[in-house]
This record gives structure tokens, C-alpha cells and sequence, in this order.
């Protein structure tokens, strides 16, 4: 039997963020077998760097690209299989007042629609520098 841990609470929250990102319920029977599991349905498109074709339409071309990017990155971290991966609740909130700046940021400089095609690598990069610009830890800003 397994205990209910702060880790677990973490793993709840991603699981939250998903349903808010993809506006369905976590589980579905009357879907295909490997979309009926949320969490793990979007755990692949996210390993697979499709998690964009999953989310609300409503959403799509209303978030900013790096926004979105770090919302996913944020509840994919929160999803780890073991608790020990997972970040604090303090992590999670930390990512995403950053997607909250990165959203933001996007929408003074009027730049929100767009493709989700940015390179895993330039994004990464880009987030790092904006993160130490914000005075931000990159190892929060960007769980592993």
C-alpha cells in the first residue's frame, strides 16, 4: 500500500494542470487505450515534443510558445513515476510564475499567436537566460 506524501500532492497538481491544459478529464474510457490515462497520454506527446497537439483548442493561439513550453515541462516534472524525481510544491510555483512572466512578456511585445515548432535545445537556452535575467535558479526554473 502506498502512503500519501507531499510527492504525491505534487504528482495530484500535475495532474490538475494537465486537465487545465488539455480541458478533458483524467480518465475516459470511450477514448482509444492509450489516450484514456491523462497523465499518461501526455507524458508521451510531451517525450515526443507533441504535447501541443493535445492541448485545448481554445488555448491554442492564445499562449505564447515559451509559456506553454514551460507549463508543460512544469506538470511533465510533476508526473515523474517516482516521488524523489518530482519537484517541491515551492519548485512548481516557481515554474510557473515564470511561464506567468514568459506569458506576459509575450504579450507586451504583442508576439502570442504562433507555431509551437521551437527547437528543444534553443528553448532550453533561452529560458536559462531568462531565468538568471529574472534572478531566477535555472535548476528550478528547469527540473530535470
Amino acid at each position: 500500500m502506498q502512503q500519501l506524501t507531499h510527492k504525491s500532492d505534487v504528482y495530484s497538481f500535475g495532474v490538475v494542470l494537465l486537465e487545465v491544459l488539455c480541458a478533458r478529464p483524467v480518465i475516459n474510457v470511450g477514448l482509444p487505450y492509450e489516450e484514456v490515462n491523462l497523465a499518461g497520454w501526455a507524458k508521451s506527446h510531451y517525450q515526443n515534443g507533441t504535447l501541443h497537439e493535445i492541448i485545448d483548442q481554445n488555448l491554442s493561439g492564445e499562449i505564447a510558445p515559451k509559456c506553454f513550453m514551460k507549463f508543460g515541462e512544469v506538470a511533465n516534472s510533476c508526473i515523474k513515476e517516482k516521488g524523489s524525481k518530482r519537484p517541491s510544491m515551492d519548485e512548481v510555483v516557481r515554474g510557473l510564475e515564470f511561464a506567468l512572466q514568459l506569458q506576459e512578456a509575450a504579450e507586451k511585445a504583442g508576439g502570442i499567436v504562433g507555431e509551437f515548432v521551437l527547437d528543444k535545445q534553443d528553448l532550453s537556452f533561452t529560458l536559462q537566460a531568462e531565468a538568471s535575467h529574472a534572478g531566477l535558479d535555472s535548476e528550478t526554473v528547469l527540473p530535470r
